[in-house]
């Protein structure tokens, strides 16, 4: 029997009455064992209000004014009406309900399934062209109709607007897509070729998985993972970082099984995983503290993270936030094949950068970020300057080479690659067998005078391994802001503007920004008002402009509201002279070591850059922030 939207809806609904997080990871994985395989693969992008991975770079993208003109052809109302229901609710997915609709909409509907949402959803997001705004709008409010509660159009409503307010972030899904799965085939392997037979019948397995209980309750009435489900919960994460892909996840384990997953490496070109990233520290001097044993030294280039894969015979570029980026950087594909002396498929780990080849020297991220972020005709010819890639690390080469350690990582890089000049380098690295602050700080000196931000230092013993998703103390990073007394940088949201006054009439004096928790909250940190060119201020007004909406998506306290609320979609590059403790800003707040109402908040905040590379997921969290602040009090 297919799963039916009400009974989606009804699950979510029932989430949102919860606020332990235990609890909810518990009962949406009760609900996704029930599913099939294609309806756990809607239900799970669903339960994050998206449609696809985010590499496949499909979005809803369906701004405020578009929701609201369905919402007013479905309920008759009209938007300036709904427009003032929304900011006194402050809720857009509350201001219709069923009985909103006109009485020619009550005819006796088919029963809306789950897939017949997703599909719905998917195909409103891919629509585009000259008419497109206009057949979403009509898309929208059709679907709408063939709801039968209310939670049936809230939930539509709150996946379009992307923001599920349910407590679900991608973790929390992964974990009760983990517990599903353990739940569903409870002996950990199901054979391919009888798989739908026993759905079919009711096999043993299926048997078996009626008696799988989930979450044990303990003395107190609290929720206890057992061992077996830490486990599972564990490989299905490290599974994600290597795959980033539910549907692709969730399709290998019907296939091969549960067991699969922890003893198979699901690294593969063409599929981007997350980076491997490291720590910041203060001096060169916390090296030593750090590494006992052999260390390598790298200058960290001032330009953006890709990953290079090669398969199918081509080449394909993606940013750390897994957005496709081969169109932009279209230049550097066909030096890669040719410096590919194997000819077999391969993801690099690597760093492109603004590059002038007369003088052979790196350009500023600035002269970067300036390239057009889509190339056409009109524009092609016009790019302020060339750009090169440096490869640093070697992930795959027919197979996954994650596990090896780093070493070996870079020789058998060195050996099946060759260099371009002007385009393709191999990042040099600087073997450390005992610690030598002289030549440590030499290093860092040169990085600087050839124009990169700083270096990184990385663990060279037999457990290098490379982590995907991970911020590893196994890497770490120095930059110049941290030597030059600027504490901290850190990827923040941008929330939320404050109109500009004197020499900023006509663009924003400051901003309002936040970082995300792990539910997918988002909490105010900081208003910023420095390190803005004239230029570039303008810039990010006119950007910014996009991304208003009427009420905001974060967790406020009374009177820091600011003029205008932005989605927290752009991350900004932010320096800070340290942490203070703020009942002014909710970041941090609730967390143990924190005055009750209080959250964290940032010293002398400085604006550094826009960083386009970067999602909202791979900004800095709340718990990085939190981390971060507990270091500096020590």
């Amino acid at each position: 029997m297919h799963a039916t939207w009400a009974q989606t809806a009804q699950c979510f609904e029932a989430l949102s009455r919860i606020s332990a997080r235990k609890e909810i990871i518990k009962q949406l994985a009760e609900y996704y064992a029930t599913l099939d395989q294609e309806e756990l693969i809607y239900a799970v992008y669903l339960s994050i209000a998206r449609v696809s991975s985010e590499s496949n770079g499909v979005e809803m993208n369906i701004g405020e004014n578009i929701l609201l003109k369905a919402l007013s052809t479905f309920s008759s109302s009209s938007v300036d009406a709904l427009r003032k229901k929304m900011k006194e609710s402050g809720d857009i997915s509350t201001i219709v309900t069923v009985s909103s609709r006109p009485r020619l909409f009550f005819a006796k509907k088919k029963t809306l399934s789950l897939a017949g949402v997703f599909v719905a959803l998917k195909e409103i997001s891919e629509l585009t062209g000259k008419e497109s705004t206009l057949r979403k709008t009509q898309r929208i409010a059709e679907i709408l109709t063939q709801c039968t509660a209310n939670e049936e159009v809230k939930y539509i409503i709150r996946i379009i607007d992307g923001k599920m307010k349910i407590g679900l972030s991608t973790q929390t899904v992964l974990c009760s897509l983990a517990l599903a799965f353990r739940k569903k085939f409870p002996d950990g392997a199901i054979p391919k070729e009888n798989c739908a037979e026993k759905e079919k019948e009711g096999s043993s397995a299926e048997t078996a998985a009626r008696t799988v209980i989930i979450g044990a309750v303990d003395k107190e009435g609290q929720i206890e993972w057992s061992e077996e489900e830490n486990k599972v919960m564990d490989d299905i994460k490290e599974a994600y970082s290597q795959l980033p892909s539910f549907d692709k996840i969730i399709r290998y384990v019907f296939s091969h099984g549960l067991s699969a997953v922890s003893t198979t490496s699901l690294i593969r070109p063409g599929y981007p995983l997350r980076p491997m990233l490291a720590i910041p520290e203060k001096d060169p001097e916390t090296v030593a503290a750090r590494f006992k044993g052999e260390y390598l030294v790298e200058h960290k280039y001032d330009g953006e993270r890709v990953q290079a894969h090669f398969f199918d015979g081509k080449v394909e570029l993606f940013s750390r936030g897994l957005e496709n980026t081969t169109e932009r950087f279209n230049q550097l594909t066909e030096p890669l094949m040719k410096a590919n002396k194997t000819g077999v498929p391969f993801i690099l780990d690597a760093e492109v950068v603004a590059y002038c080849r007369k003088t052979k020297k790196i350009l500023s991220f600035q002269t970067l970020s300036n390239r057009k972020r889509k190339i056409t005709e009109s524009n092609a010819d016009r790019e302020e300057s060339d750009i090169a890639l440096f490869i640093f690390d070697l992930l795959f080469l027919e197979n996954s080479l994650n596990k090896l350690p780093i070493q070996e990582r870079k020789r058998i890089l060195k050996e099946s690659f060759s260099e371009a000049p002007g385009e393709i380098f191999i990042a040099e690295s600087y073997k450390f067998t005992e610690h030598n602050t002289e030549r440590l700080n030499a290093i860092f000196a040169d990085a600087l005078a050839g124009g990169c931000e700083g270096i990184m230092v990385k663990s060279a013993d037999a457990e290098s391994t490379y982590e995907p998703s991970k911020r590893s103390q196994k890497w770490i990073k120095l930059k110049s802001d941290y030597i030059t007394g600027l504490f901290e940088t850190l990827d923040l949201l941008v929330i939320g503007g404050y109109t500009g006054k004197g020499k900023r009439t006509g663009v924003y004096g400051g901003f309002l920004l936040g970082c995300m928790n792990e539910d997918g909250t988002v909490q105010t940190i900081t208003k910023i008002g420095t390190g803005f060119s004239e230029a570039v201020l303008e810039e990010l007004s006119k950007e910014m402009q996009e991304h208003t909406i009427s009420i905001p998506q974060t967790e406020i306290t009374p009177g820091s509201a600011p003029d205008v609320w932005f989605k927290p979609v752009a991350v900004w590059e932010v320096a800070a002279a340290g942490f203070s403790v703020s009942p002014q800003y909710t970041a941090g707040m609730g967390a143990i070591d924190l005055p009750d109402g209080k959250g964290i908040s940032l010293r002398f905040p400085r604006f550094i850059r826009a960083r386009k590379d970067k999602t909202p997921e791979t900004s800095t969290s709340s718990e990085q922030i939190m981390d971060m602040f507990r270091a500096s009090q020590q």
